[in-house]
């Protein structure tokens, strides 16, 4: 996905356009690696606990480990978002224009991220990844050829992230319902935490 975003990007509008999509994908860059690190940590359990036959405890891990990686996650990224015209002066000297914008959307993306890896690790555990693997990667790469058509049609260059943003919600959607589906994920107290985690950040952040 961000290779293909680059190169759109860099056709339709050049390297400075380009770069700046590069130094919003470094921020959130390091913030992946901090969040892999806190799900590896937990996986090796969710998927001991179905091997075991254990699903109940493999559902309750895969939704805790959801929960604490976004409540670390945030503690990092919502400070971050504060402050972000600071920070991007300190390191960049001279910040391009739109550089805080794609690095607020990219860190927006990198939270909704962070909402559900538990879910993701529950349905590894559980071996039905074809369906959602296919659909979540088909939904999270559609926002390059949507991106190519509607620069065509003149939209900004910025458009592409929102896209990514929205792309990433529905991927967040759908390995919910596969969660749902396979192991029996109990809708309602997932929702009320992701309502809780968005009023929580708005909070925060506004």
């Amino acid at each position: 996905r961000n290779q293909g975003v680059t190169t759109v990007l860099n056709i339709f509008f050049g390297p400075r356009i380009n770069g700046i999509f590069g130094i919003a994908n470094q921020v959130d860059g390091q913030l992946i690696n901090f969040a892999n690190t806190l799900t590896a940590a937990i996986t090796p359990q969710i998927i001991k606990s179905d091997g075991q036959g254990d699903r109940n405890k493999m559902m309750l891990l895969s939704v805790f480990s959801s929960k604490l990686t976004f409540l670390l996650s945030a503690i990092f990224a919502i400070p971050l978002l504060l402050e972000l015209p600071l920070v991007l002066s300190v390191w960049l000297k001279e910040v391009p224009e739109y550089t805080d914008l794609y690095c607020k959307v990219i860190l927006y993306m990198f939270l909704v991220c962070e909402l559900y890896p538990g879910l993701t690790r529950g349905i590894q555990a559980v071996g039905q990844i074809k369906w959602q693997q296919i659909l979540t990667s088909f939904v999270v790469l559609m926002p390059i050829p949507i991106g190519v058509v509607l620069f065509k049609l003149g939209y900004p260059h910025y458009t592409i992230i929102y896209l990514m943003l929205i792309a990433q919600i529905v991927s967040a959607g759908i390995t919910i319902y596969f969660s749902k589906k396979y192991f029996k994920l109990p809708l309602g107290p997932f929702l009320l935490f992701l309502l809780e985690a968005v009023v929580t950040f708005l909070g925060a952040y506004y």
